[in-house]
Order: C-alpha cells, then structure tokens, then sequence
C-alpha cells in the first residue's frame, strides 16, 4: 500500500529506482497477481522506476499470460552457463580473501567436475565449502598424520567432498531407482538441457520416454503407467508436478541437481547415450 501511494505523487527529486527481483521464477502463482503488479508499477504517471527480472528459466516470459507479458519489457538478456576456466576465476576471487588455502590444482579439479556437467558455479562454491571442513576435521583428528599441522585443501579433499555430497537421501533414491523411473528421469533432463527450460510437458516426456524404450527394444508403457511413475518420484521429492489448471494437465520438473543425476546414472549401459547428450 506504501509503494502504491507513494507511485501516485511526483517525485520532486528526480531520482530514478531500479527494483531487482532475484530467482522471479519463485513468484509466480496461479492468478499471477504478484507479477503483474511488481511489472506494473512503472506504468503508473509518476513513477519513477525500473523493475529488472533474474530468473533462471529460459522460457519464463513465454509461461506468463498476456495480460502479464503486456506489462514486460522487449529487452531479454541470457547468460550462457559458467565454463571451467570462469567458474576458476569466480571461485579464485571469492577464495581470494581466505588467504592461501586451497591448493591451485584442486580449484581446477573441482571447476572442471562441475563445468563438465551443469556450470552452476554455486555448485562449486559448495563442494570448495564442503572440502573445506574435510581438510579441517582431518587436521583435528587425533589420528591423523597431519594433526596440527597447516595444510592445503588439495584433490583429496575436493574428490571426497564430491563423494559426500553425492551421498544425500536423493542420491541415494536415484542411485536405487528401478528400471522405468530411470528412464524418466533421464528423458526429462535431456528435454530441459536441450530446450534450456527447467520443465517439461507431461505428454511429451512420454512420448520421447517411449521413443528411448522402444529405442532400447524395452517394453513402452501407457499413459496411466506412466503417471503412476510420475506419481511415485513426486512422493519421494525427486520430481514436482505443476499444474496448467486449464488444460487439465501438468508439466514435470526436476527436484534434484542435473549433475547428482548424471554422477548416479553415469555406469547406466541403458542410459548412456542419453547422458551423453545431458
């Protein structure tokens, strides 16, 4: 109500605002009231006011309604995903203020871990975290060989960091998963890396999930099986079903890291071709 009314006086100084609105893709709700008012607010007379949107779908503007998308602007930047020599940088800069720590070929080992599979650079910053700890733990460790003693985070640490982040209930479920949830899984993270979206339509994952199958020379499944599957991931948090309430239908989206999926399925002789496309 503040901002509303303070959108209807002049602004006497003349001061431009620019609104940043981080991860917009959490906004979205089914009337979509939310968003089209956060977009709106730069119509208004005296507004003086920038709104700049940061979402991580590709496709978000073309999922919004037209009374939504009237309210946005034409002017859309996309942001390739990290390569390794970037995410060196970026995790050197941010390491930087530690002093020492890490040992330089480790950096490089775990930007080219996380390069090779999603870029997410946070991913990085997670596994460099996580190294972190192991190196700290094992200096304390009365049994260790270096107790006390200063040493770098090296390889050891990044690999086993890696190793201890791939060992969440998550993994565990995708690591265990039977033979059709494999296939759907990889199927609708191949669909979303190819189309840069972070979903896919529930009919045309079954279709291409079929193709993959009868690709396979594996029995296909119907339409009723394969919600069941759906169903069953949705249970165990490894997929979310969002609803087009409209259409009567849903799309499907990973609730888990692409890369924690392809580190699981990796030695998947059925699956490898498919990954190889991830």
């Amino acid at each position: 109500e503040q901002a509303e009314a303070a959108l209807q006086r002049p602004n006497p100084d003349d001061k431009v605002t620019v609104l940043l609105l981080d991860e917009l893709d959490y906004l979205l709700t089914r009337n979509e009231n939310v968003i089209y008012t956060l977009f709106d607010w730069p119509t208004r007379q005296h507004a003086r006011l920038v709104v700049v949107g940061i979402a991580n779908t590709m496709d978000l503007i073309e999922k919004l309604t037209p009374r939504v998308q009237s309210r946005l602007g034409l002017k859309r930047i996309k942001f390739a995903p990290y390569k390794r020599a970037d995410i060196v940088t970026i995790v050197t800069e941010r390491l930087r203020r530690l002093g020492e720590v890490f040992d330089e070929d480790a950096i490089h080992f775990c930007a080219a871990k996380v390069a090779g599979v999603s870029g997410d650079v946070r991913r990085a910053l997670q596994i460099c975290r996580r190294a972190t700890k192991i190196c700290e733990a094992n200096i304390k460790s009365p049994k260790s060989k270096n107790r006390g003693k200063f040493k770098l985070v090296g390889m050891e640490e990044i690999d086993m960091a890696i190793k201890s982040l791939f060992a969440s209930s998550d993994m565990q479920f995708l690591s265990n998963l039977p033979l059709y949830p494999r296939f759907l899984v990889v199927t609708l993270a191949q669909y979303c890396m190819a189309n840069k979206t972070d979903h896919g339509p529930r009919e045309e994952v079954f279709r291409r999930m079929n193709n993959y199958l009868d690709h396979k020379s594996k029995p296909q499944v119907t339409f009723p099986e394969f919600n069941d599957i759906v169903q069953t991931l949705a249970s165990q948090r490894l997929l979310v079903k969002n609803y087009k309430v409209a259409l009567r239908s849903y799309n499907i989206r990973l609730n888990v890291q692409v890369e924690d999926l392809v580190h699981c399925l990796a030695e998947d002789s059925e699956l490898s071709a498919i990954l190889a496309t991830v």
